[in-house]
């Protein structure tokens, strides 16, 4: 995880109690771009691998599956052949769709609220842990990488709860106002020292910030030791074409 200091003006929720600590935290372990372009060029490198791996690599098989074919004289033996291609095909869809969900999550179709709620049920059948979701609005229209924005902010904020915060509850909260809209994650887990983040936490909550940076948003995180954690994400509600990173 990492700290960021955000702006106070208009925030709908109490100021953070330790900005002395967010500052010790900044100034000890820096985020600099050389950090933010390695960690987008890894996420490029892996989703080019598995690219390569899962559909390459099928069409290649499908390639060489093709000119035994034609070599087959007997119906039966291009029946079979016919099938073995069609299994694998199936197989290269499912990869395909499997990658295309993890770029656009489908869940996002049904709306950034209910994709919440649907994230936040999800989290806690899978981890054990009591998790709640509210928002002030039944559904909310956003465009595209904001939404996405809202998603994976809260996606990589549950998956630090699970990871290091040992806590027995999560509330997730999504409220829209006049200008803007913002995303509060709190959990009552055994919170931490942020002066102590390591470089991969940093990175990751760098990736929020800079999601949140692209619609002139932000993004803050509070903790101290055994007073749990609270993710705050805040973002001026656009119409126009939006940035999906």
């Amino acid at each position: 995880m990492d700290i960021a200091a955000a702006p106070q003006a208009g925030f709908p929720f109490e100021a953070a109690p330790a900005a002395h600590t967010v500052s010790q935290a900044i100034a000890r372990s820096p985020i600099t771009e050389i950090d933010l372009e390695r960690a987008r060029q890894d996420e490029r490198t892996a989703l080019a691998r598995e690219m390569h791996d899962e559909i390459g690599g099928t069409l290649g098989a499908l390639k060489l599956m093709l000119v035994a074919l034609r070599r087959q004289s007997s119906a039966g033996a291009l029946a079979d052949g016919i099938c073995q291609i069609e299994d694998v095909l199936d197989g290269a869809m499912a990869s395909a769709d499997r990658i295309i969900r993890a770029l656009r999550p489908a869940v996002l179709e049904r709306g950034v609220v209910e994709a919440l709620r649907h994230e936040t049920g999800e989290f806690s059948r899978r981890h054990r842990v009591r998790a709640q979701f509210q928002s002030n609005r039944n559904t909310l229209e956003l465009p595209q990488g904001q939404a996405l924005t809202v998603y994976r902010v809260c996606q990589e904020a549950l998956s630090n709860v699970a990871r290091h915060a040992d806590a027995s509850s999560v509330s997730i909260d999504l409220f829209r106002d006049t200008g803007s809209v913002t995303l509060e994650i709190v959990d009552n887990g055994r919170g931490f020292d942020t002066s102590r983040l390591s470089s991969t936490a940093r990175l990751g909550v760098a990736g929020m910030r800079e999601r949140a940076r692209s619609f002139g948003g932000w993004v803050q995180i509070d903790s101290r030791p055994g007073e749990g954690t609270t993710v705050m994400l805040k973002m001026p509600l656009r119409r126009v074409a939006d940035v999906t990173l």
